[in-house]
């Protein structure tokens, strides 16, 4: 008996832990195929969460705090994934800082992220508008749902590199057998950035390897850090270097490892800025 108890109650907390998923209510003029469609996302929330909104389905991504709740969103229609001549995202109420992080787009496997920070004690309403125009020219620009897995993970495969055949080595460190094309995804993350012996919590990080070579990564803890430079490689690892922190220069090198589906998995670097008048690490993972 004791040890069923105590399996319920580790089932029970598994559960509890785990995001929120929901599908919002259709408006009125809910119409799959129109070029235009919006959506008004009304949450409640304690502390900081992402928002994220893809297909049909709207993830409450916890950072810190109890755990949101849906509170009367609706939408016209799902997110399309397939491209978009117009996107816009407009607050309408909530008494913390509600802004846009990340917008759809192929590398983010079409998830638009909506960042919540609320430090005023105790949950409390927001709500905001995400507007789009479908853009005409894609072959296939309609979503057909989907969203995200039942266990509230969006750290699916699919998304930019649908196909490398990664295989043996575990770990999700193999050779990549197609040459890596970068991505612009935004995500929860957990680790750290070291600024001489001071550590400070990365709760999101944002990472944006481009064709041309052009990388940018920001760093979202209790303080936003940006980092502009190059990458280079077509295997996992991909080698990192950044000339610029914060809008000072900078000489930092490190590597980004893929996971399995040649999405991001972690973040190592180090290097020097004058804006920190030293030595700095990152040390972060998905």
């Amino acid at each position: 008996m004791l040890f069923r108890r105590a399996l319920w109650f580790g089932c029970a907390l598994l559960v509890a832990q785990q995001d929120p998923v929901f599908r919002p209510k259709q408006m009125r003029d809910y119409n799959p195929r129109a070029a235009d469609g919006r959506c008004t996302l009304r949450v409640r929330i304690d502390d900081e969460s992402d928002v994220e909104l893809r297909g049909d389905r709207v993830l409450l991504r916890t950072l810190t705090g109890r755990p949101g709740r849906d509170d009367g969103s609706e939408c016209s229609q799902p997110l399309p994934s397939g491209g978009f001549s117009k996107f816009a995202f407009r607050g309408i109420d909530g008494r913390g800082e509600v802004r846009l992080v990340q917008e759809p787009r192929l590398g983010n496997q079409w998830t638009a992220i909506v960042a919540i920070r609320d430090k005023k004690g105790g949950d409390e309403g927001y709500t905001f508008e995400l507007s789009w125009t479908a853009d005409p020219n894609a072959a296939s620009y309609v979503s057909t749902g989907g969203g995200f897995g039942g266990t509230g993970s969006s750290s699916g495969g699919g998304g930019i590199l649908p196909n490398l055949g990664l295989g043996g080595g575990g770990g999700g460190q193999a050779p990549i057998a197609a040459k890596f094309t970068g991505f612009d995804e935004t995500f929860a993350s957990s680790g750290t950035m070291r600024v001489g012996n001071q550590d400070q919590s990365v709760r999101r990080l944002r990472a944006n390897l481009r064709s041309d070579g052009n990388a940018e990564f920001t760093l979202y803890g209790n303080e936003v850090v940006q980092m502009s430079g190059r990458w280079s490689g077509s295997g996992n690892p991909v080698d990192v270097s950044v000339t610029n922190v914060g809008g000072d220069a900078a000489s930092g090198r490190g590597r980004l490892y893929l996971n399995s589906s040649g999405r991001f998995d972690r973040l190592e670097m180090d290097g020097d800025a004058q804006r920190y008048g030293g030595r700095f690490q990152i040390n972060v993972r998905r």
